[in-house]
């Protein structure tokens, strides 16, 4: 990719000679802090980093006070990451016993990806208290006062003023103010480091675990942290969206998709990431853009939609959602087995894809051979893009360009995305699947004007088994007595129908008993003439009538 009038903003220190020597030399991983003031270079095969001031780098018109652009370095270390919303970070430092920078030197991280999730069942909900977890049973293996093993060390960044500058000589942008040693938990040495909202310690040890520490107290030191919740299989990969409310955890060659609302941390779904002909997939990175998440893999980039109604659920079960997953480009040559109405994958050679962020309807990709853009114009995608970004109208345009064939499909989508009510309205729904909407999402108004439209008649060419019975027990929960009597009323008019309306006149006693009683005396046919000699052919195949007729209501 051509650089048009390049500016060198800043040069970093160069490499120890032990690692300048080394035959390849990998680039540095960029991490921006939460604040988007701070990037932090970290050279993971050097185990080195450096921290930035933005502002001070990109700075056209300097003034007099010239700060630094470098305000904490450091090295052998294992793995860095940024920490809440605020400018902390972590490093894990590698045992003194250890020199990362000796070319003889393996680094414990760059072990392969583990090829699957072997078994483990991600857990449904994470209770997370304010009390200290140290009184249960897991021993702290910090290593403070052990140089043989590696800790976990704290550190914010504080903005320095131009006074503060002027006063103590100072001429870096901030400074790296150390806040303590973090008191881990569990029983596996930590050998990686996964930033966010929440801070995830890993270990490779035995099979894998991870642990998540989040701060109890407002005041910013290690001592705040404490462990939460319970320990989670290694993941190879972890990304949250910009508000800290979605996670992604990724274990092997499936993603988990977690809600974190204090006190839960809720799983939402998981999904099997790269494409079916992938063999032992690996995420090279994963991203959130507008509440959608987007993964790649050496062979594929796609997307994953979750529910986006943010509503909240009575029960935290209840918020569970079913999750969607599609492919949007692959390097594969085999095609992908789709519906008729997903997305096509584009075909695109993808070397070290990574994601930025989406544009104009496209999703901008940066790979080895410069930034692509792949266009999202299938109507699902536009759909969910839109849902997940809460522009509720905008999507709903969208719909006339699905087929009318595959409506049933885009309700399914729909009510997977936690809006069915945008359902409801589509012509080419049928009239089973717009009744079972109905019932089970509570739209009362719309039952009753699909009864009116369609009557009993309409309803019974449904093959389905007791669904007159369904909606009347739907409608006396909301209130509706009448029309479940004018329900029952209707039965009654057709050959063959008493037993349906026997069990709504039965329905009917808790709310109008005399009125009921009406009713069941002329579905037992207790009121004699042509009815009740069209019912007795019937008392054989229906004993309860029979009883009820001679027995019952005497």
């Amino acid at each position: 990719l051509e650089l048009h009038n390049p500016v060198l903003v800043y040069k970093s220190p160069a490499a120890p000679p032990e690692l300048r020597d080394r035959p390849v030399q990998t680039p540095p991983q960029f991490l921006a802090s939460p604040s988007g003031t701070f990037v932090c270079l970290f050279w993971q095969s050097e185990g080195r980093y450096e921290i930035l001031h933005v502002p001070s780098m990109i700075r056209r018109n300097p003034s007099t006070e010239v700060y630094s652009p470098a305000v904490d370095n450091g090295n052998n270390i294992i793995s860095v990451a940024w920490v809440g919303d605020e400018d902390v970070f972590a490093i894990l430092h590698a045992p003194k016993t250890q020199d990362l920078s000796s070319p003889q030197t393996t680094l414990a991280v760059g072990g392969p990806t583990i090829p699957g999730s072997g078994g483990k069942k991600f857990p449904l909900q994470i209770k997370v208290s304010s009390k200290s977890k140290e009184d249960e049973g897991a021993a702290p293996v910090s290593g403070n006062d052990k140089p043989g093993l590696p800790r976990v060390e704290l550190k914010g960044l504080v903005g320095v003023s131009a006074g503060a500058s002027q006063i103590t000589g100072s001429v870096a942008a901030a400074t790296a103010t150390l806040l303590g040693d973090l008191t881990l938990r569990g029983r596996g040495l930590p050998t990686d480091l996964f930033g966010g909202p929440v801070l995830c310690v890993a270990s490779r040890q035995g099979d894998g675990m991870a642990l998540f520490y989040s701060r109890k107290e407002d005041e910013v030191r290690a001592g705040s942290y404490i462990w939460v919740g319970p320990t989670l299989p290694y993941p190879d990969y972890v990304c949250w969206d910009d508000e800290g409310r979605l996670c992604a955890v990724v274990v092997g060659d499936r993603v988990a998709l977690y809600l974190s609302e204090a006190p839960n941390f809720t799983l939402l779904g998981t999904a099997r990431i790269g494409s079916p002909s992938e063999q032992n997939p690996s995420v090279t990175c994963a991203k959130f853009v507008h509440g959608v998440l987007y993964l790649c893999t050496k062979k594929a980039v796609q997307c994953v939609f979750l529910d986006v109604s943010g509503k909240e659920a009575e029960n935290t079960e209840d918020s569970i959602s079913q999750i969607d997953s599609y492919i949007l480009a692959s390097s594969d040559a085999h095609p992908v087995l789709r519906q008729s109405w997903t997305p096509i994958p584009v075909p695109m050679a993808l070397l070290h894809p990574s994601i930025l962020t989406y544009k104009a309807g496209s999703l901008l990709l940066s790979t080895v051979n410069g930034i692509f853009a792949i266009p999202l114009n299938c109507p699902l995608l536009r759909i969910g893009s839109l849902l997940a970004s809460n522009q509720l109208q905008r999507a709903q345009r969208w719909f006339e360009a699905v087929p009318v064939s595959n409506h049933e499909d885009l309700a399914n989508f729909l009510e997977r995305r936690g809006v069915p009510e945008m359902a409801i309205d589509l012509p080419g729904l049928s009239l089973e699947s717009l009744i079972s909407l109905c019932l089970r999402f509570g739209f009362t108004k719309r039952l009753e004007m699909i009864l009116e439209t369609h009557g009993l008649a309409g309803i019974r060419r449904i093959q389905h088994e007791d669904l007159v019975l369904k909606i009347g027990i739907y409608l006396l929960s909301q209130g509706k007595a009448e029309l479940v009597r004018r329900l029952a009323t209707e039965c009654m008019s057709g050959e063959h129908q008493s037993r349906e309306a026997f069990a709504l006149a039965s329905l009917l006693l808790a709310v109008d008993t005399s009125d009921a009683r009406r009713l069941l005396k002329r579905a037992v046919g207790k009121g004699g003439g042509k009815q009740n000699q069209a019912q007795s052919s019937e008392e054989e195949s229906w004993p309860v009538g029979h009883f009820v007729r001679d027995h019952v209501l005497l």
